[in-house]
């Protein structure tokens, strides 16, 4: 019987942080990988089309981190993942304590 594999949630924004984090693909293949990022088409334009959107946010738009994370306790409760990896920026923050 094999082994499952185990879930990543691999989040960044988009950018450099979505940059570092595609250097790390490669690496995550032996797993089962779900992206998440602040800008969708960054993610299809690297062939990924299951990529879930999380609000961008900042200091300047003091509702949007709520909403930010609101959503991304909402993706982490949709996949499950064993391991939340983000490369930076807030709506990874947020994954990383939704997944907490």
């Amino acid at each position: 019987m094999t082994k499952p594999r185990r879930k990543v949630l691999a989040v960044a924004s988009g950018g450099g942080h979505w940059k570092q984090l595609m250097l790390l693909r490669t690496t995550l293949e032996e797993y089962d990988v779900r992206f998440a990022t602040t800008e969708a088409e960054i993610a299809r334009q690297r062939g990924i089309t299951d990529v879930d959107t999380l609000p961008d946010c900042n200091q300047n738009r003091p509702i949007r981190p709520a909403l930010c994370g609101i959503v991304a306790l909402w993706v982490v409760l949709k996949h499950r993942p064993h391991v939340v990896l983000s490369t930076g920026a807030a709506p990874g923050f947020f994954c990383l304590m939704a997944g907490r």
